[in-house]
């Protein structure tokens, strides 16, 4: 593309992206009641975005860490896990973890019930979600109708039936990159327990399931298990070449990787493959020819229209510049693509603010002409971050999406 074309683009309202990350951590709009179980997803969002746009200062860092801690599945002195404040009884023996949020209506252990039900409706509430204590007293009214307390207990405790209490790797991931990024020692993590998490979620294929028991399996998770693995230093819970051999086998003809094996190859799959090679010190292992085809499936991702698509004969698509872009980064290839072509597309066309013609609205839509979103916010800015497109942008490290230097600080 000429720099003429790349002139035309507009320009990065910095300012109403951390107005929209800081709207977003504090309180989302019934929309996004979707995401009541992964709020630590929003809240990594957020945080990350922030910390991106070099913001982090207007960040409650203790607050946030706490909140964080509140969801942490820790192994109890009997070897169950005591998540209930209320309770010493195990839920799920020997899984640790992180929750996505309190939404089952299960205590914190970091604060007390008033302070728990106006933080978490603050930090990431949706006007359309029931309050912790509502969701308690809800519980509370379930458990006497059916003669019982604590779904399979019975006795004083009100918490919640074990089957839900059970780590999810994503929020694991979320959380450790959350974390760091606001600089937490990790003190209070239960490493152990998150450990042996990992490795119970592991197939035979190599693929991880995203909860111990009840969950889908596929390159996300397993992505989600090397990164937890990468950051914490202790791979006890993954077997490499296992990892391996699943990624060879959602590799396709067309080059790119599939979510499971026999399927499309898609650019989020294969961000997570490549990230996942990349954090094991494995990506050699997948051969040379495959590596080649890898990368020129990537590069054909980049649209003459502008931006990236995810898989083969679908539109441009605002996040995909990230997925596809950070594994281009990864793989030594990224200078091979027209990124002013991008960067235009995702200024001029997905960046709202802009767009709409609404100055002070910020954030980034999923494609040309839609509402933004947090998550295609989020994956716009981390690409501009690693394009240098936007010199004001803090450097990200790809394989984690985490700002480079905290990734540094943290990971020896």
């Amino acid at each position: 593309m000429s720099s003429g074309a790349a002139d035309s683009a507009a320009s990065f309202e910095r300012e109403d992206h951390i107005k929209y990350f800081l709207s977003c951590l504090i309180g989302l709009r019934s929309a996004y009641t979707s995401l009541d179980t992964t709020r630590l997803t929003v809240t990594y969002f957020s945080v990350v975005g922030l910390d991106m746009l070099d913001s982090l200062d207007k960040v409650d860092s203790k607050r946030v860490c706490d909140y964080i801690y509140g969801l942490q599945i820790a192994v109890g002195s009997e070897g169950g896990n005591a998540l209930c404040k209320e309770c010493t009884r195990p839920h799920v023996n020997g899984a640790g973890g992180f929750l996505g949020s309190s939404c089952a209506g299960q205590a914190f252990r970091t604060y007390c019930d008033n302070e728990i039900s106006s933080y978490e409706n603050s930090i990431v509430g949706t006007s359309s979600v029931l309050s912790f204590s509502a969701k308690k007293e809800e519980e509370k009214a379930r458990a006497s109708s059916s003669g019982r307390l604590g779904g399979e207990r019975t006795g004083d405790c009100d918490c919640v039936s074990f089957e839900y209490m059970q780590g999810h790797l994503a929020m694991a991931y979320t959380s450790l990159a959350t974390l760091i990024t606001l600089k937490d020692d990790l003190h209070r993590l239960d490493k152990p327990a998150l450990l042996h998490s990992v490795k119970c979620a592991q197939l035979a294929s190599g693929a991880f399931r995203a909860t111990r028991t009840g969950n889908e399996a596929d390159m996300r998770f397993v992505f989600c298990a090397c990164a937890i693995s990468y950051v914490l230093g202790d791979w006890s819970g993954v077997d490499k070449d296992l990892v391996v051999s699943y990624v060879k086998s959602c590799s396709t003809y067309e080059g790119g990787i599939s979510l499971t094996p026999g399927t499309e190859a898609q650019g989020g799959a294969t961000f997570c493959a490549v990230a996942s090679l990349v954090m094991m010190d494995k990506l050699e292992d997948i051969g040379v020819e495959a590596r080649r085809a890898l990368v020129g499936w990537c590069e054909q991702r980049v649209q003459t229209a502008g931006g990236y698509n995810g898989r083969t004969n679908k539109v441009p698509d605002s996040c995909y510049s990230f997925w596809v872009g950070a594994s281009l980064e990864m793989l030594g290839c990224f200078n091979n693509t027209d990124t002013q072509l991008a960067e235009a597309f995702l200024l001029n066309e997905c960046q709202y603010s802009h767009y709409m013609d609404h100055p002070g609205i910020g954030g980034f839509s999923k494609t040309p002409g839609d509402f933004p979103d947090i998550l295609h916010t989020f994956y716009t800015i981390a690409w501009l971050s690693i394009s240098r497109s936007v010199p004001s942008l803090r450097p990200l490290f790809p394989r984690l999406a985490i700002c480079q230097d905290k990734a540094e600080s943290f990971i020896r």
